[in-house]
C-alpha cells in the first residue's frame, strides 16, 4: 500500500486490494493512526512506486563501480559471459533504463572507454562510462540471451528476448553492429504492459483527430506515419489497428518487428534469412 494523504488522525492509504485486512493492520499498528483504504489499479499502483525510484543513481553508480572492480577480462568469452560481475552489471543498467522510461539502452567502444547511453523522451544522454575491456563480455552476454552467435564480430546481428523487472516483463529488440574499436549494441526496450491507446489519449484533438478519423475508415489507401525515434509511429498505427479491430473484419500485418501482439490479427514477423521480405509478404497478402 502507499500512503497518500494525512488528515488529523486518519490516513489515507492506497492499495490495489482493499479487503487485505492483514496489511490494514499492520499500517494500522505501525502509525498508530485510523487507517481509510482506497481502491487503486495495478497500473497506477506501480506508476506511484515509480515515483520512489526517481534517486537510484547513486545506487546504481554504486552497484556498477563495486562489479567493474570483480570483472576481470577473460580470454574465454562464454565463461566471462557467464560470471556474476558481468551479469550483475547488465542487470543493474537494464534495470535503471526501465526506472528512467528510457526506449534505448546504447552501449558504445571507444578506444579508450565504453559510453552506456539512455534515450529518453526521445534525446540521447550520456548516464555511464566503462572501462575498456568489459564490453566484450558484456556483449556476449547480451548475444547468449537473445542466441546469437558469440564467436561473430564482422557482421551485423539482430535478435531479441524477454526480461521480467518489478513483475513486468520487457521485451528487448536488440540490434548489435561491428565499429572499429569493439561491436555496438542497441537495445530497445519495449514493456509488454504497453496496451493501444484511444487516439484522444494519445494527444490528437481538433482537425487533427478529424483527419485521422477520417481517413482510417476509407476502405483504401494509405497512412504514412513519420518522425524520430520513440515519437510514437508504432504506438499510432497499433491504436488505429486497434480501433479498425472488430469481428467483421479481417486484418493482416507485415512488421519488422512485431513489437505488440494483438489478438485477432495475423501478425507476419519479416524474416530476410528465409527471404520473407516486406514486398512478398506483401504480394502474398494479396492473394491470401
Amino acid at each position: 500500500f502507499i500512503a497518500f494523504a494525512k488528515d488529523g488522525n486518519t490516513l489515507k492509504i492506497a492499495m490495489s486490494d482493499p479487503t487485505n485486512f492483514e496489511a490494514l493492520e499492520f499500517a494500522r499498528r505501525q502509525t498508530g493512526l485510523q487507517i481509510v483504504p482506497h481502491f487503486t489499479t495495478e497500473n497506477n499502483f506501480r506508476k506511484a512506486l515509480g515515483q520512489y525510484k526517481r534517486n537510484i543513481r547513486a545506487a546504481f553508480d554504486k552497484v556498477i563501480s563495486e562489479n567493474i572492480k570483480k570483472a576481470s577480462p577473460e580470454e574465454d568469452l562464454l565463461k566471462a559471459a557467464e560470471t556474476m560481475p558481468v551479469i550483475k552489471i547488465l542487470d543493474t543498467i537494464l534495470e535503471y533504463a526501465v526506472a528512467e522510461k528510457a526506449s534505448d539502452v546504447h552501449i558504445e567502444t571507444y578506444a579508450e572507454e565504453v559510453i552506456i547511453r539512455f534515450r529518453i523522451d526521445g534525446i540521447l544522454r550520456d548516464i555511464i562510462k566503462l572501462p575498456c575491456g568489459i564490453e566484450t563480455a558484456l556483449v556476449a552476454r547480451i548475444k547468449i540471451l537473445s542466441n546469437l552467435k558469440i564467436d561473430e564480430h564482422r557482421v551485423p546481428q539482430d535478435g531479441r528476448y524477454k526480461f521480467i523487472i518489478d513483475e513486468e516483463a520487457v521485451a528487448l529488440r536488440i540490434s548489435i553492429i561491428p565499429s572499429f574499436y569493439g561491436e555496438n549494441v542497441v537495445l530497445r526496450l519495449l514493456p509488454e504492459s504497453a496496451r493501444p491507446l484511444s487516439l484522444e489519449e494519445l494527444g490528437l484533438m481538433g482537425n487533427n483527430l478529424r483527419i485521422i478519423k477520417n481517413n482510417m475508415l476509407k476502405p483504401h489507401g494509405m497512412i504514412l506515419v513519420t518522425g524520430p525515434t520513440g515519437c510514437g509511429k508504432t504506438t499510432t498505427l497499433y491504436s488505429i489497428l486497434n480501433i479498425l479491430n472488430t469481428m467483421t473484419v479481417k486484418i493482416c500485418t507485415i512488421e519488422d518487428p512485431i513489437e505488440y501482439g494483438i489478438k485477432r490479427v495475423s501478425q507476419i514477423q519479416v524474416n530476410y534469412k528465409t527471404g520473407l521480405t516486406f514486398a512478398l509478404g506483401l504480394r502474398a497478402l494479396m492473394r491470401h
